[in-house]
């Protein structure tokens, strides 16, 4: 019963806290993030979910059960926020390793979540002003990385849907794929081009649930959404 409840909740889109000296670490699936944005920090975060990847109900620790991250030789204890634990260390280099230790009073711990920051990089937007529909938004950034990275534009002016490219340095969104709000009132807005290159980890074998760790670096630059000329 208390299953269909979890996704009842998680379809209303409303959450439930759960004491964490309730839940056995085995019935824990964890989010861990580790977030850098080029000035030379880093935001770890942690939320403890039961129920699964898609459940909307989170561990509350209670009693002496804490989240602590080690990372360049220094370890803190996450704080509360929301549905959140998180922390902030003075270092962004790649290679940099995170450890994630989910410290229990009465059950397993489990200490060894480990996720390594990928490479940084630098952005730009090479085209500053984009006239809606007609044209292309172009950045670029370096240095160039294996795989993909993460695309988000957004603005209160256009709508376009995440997506990812190949991280190859440069890349160029089509006028078609940005969804227009407002073409014919004249509406201009700034709009903000949002780059992620992330790279997983490991999770500690005693989340028998499984769970995500990752880290990523994120970089973002703004343009001006204009009207397209008038015929």
């Amino acid at each position: 019963m208390k299953r269909y409840l979890f996704l009842g909740f998680a379809l209303l889109g409303c959450t439930e806290d759960v004491e964490s000296t309730d839940v056995r670490t085995t019935g824990v699936y964890p989010e861990f993030t580790v977030t850098a944005t080029g000035n030379g920090r880093s935001r770890v975060e942690a939320r403890l979910k039961v129920g699964g990847n898609d459940s909307n109900t989170f561990l509350d620790l209670t009693g002496g059960d804490t989240l602590e991250v080690t990372a360049a030789g220094e370890t803190k204890t996450l704080d509360g926020s929301g549905n959140s634990y998180i922390a902030t260390f003075d270092v962004d280099a790649a290679g940099t390793e995170f450890v994630f230790a989910f410290l229990r009073d009465g059950d397993d711990d489990a200490p060894m979540s480990v996720v390594e920051l990928p490479e940084p990089f630098e952005m730009e937007v090479t085209t500053p002003e984009v006239q809606r529909t007609v044209d292309d938004l172009e950045f670029t950034w370096e240095p160039e990385g294996d795989g993909d990275i993460g695309l988000q534009v957004d603005g209160d002016c256009l709508f376009f849907k995440n997506a990812a490219t190949p991280d190859d340095g440069s890349h160029s969104v089509p006028p078609e794929d940005l969804d227009q709000i407002g073409d014919d009132d004249g509406e201009e807005c700034t709009g903000t081009v949002e780059l992620t290159r992330s790279q997983g980890g490991t999770i500690d074998d005693a989340f028998t649930e499984g769970g995500e760790i990752r880290a990523r670096h994120v970089r973002s630059d703004t343009f001006k959404s204009v009207p397209p000329p008038e015929e």
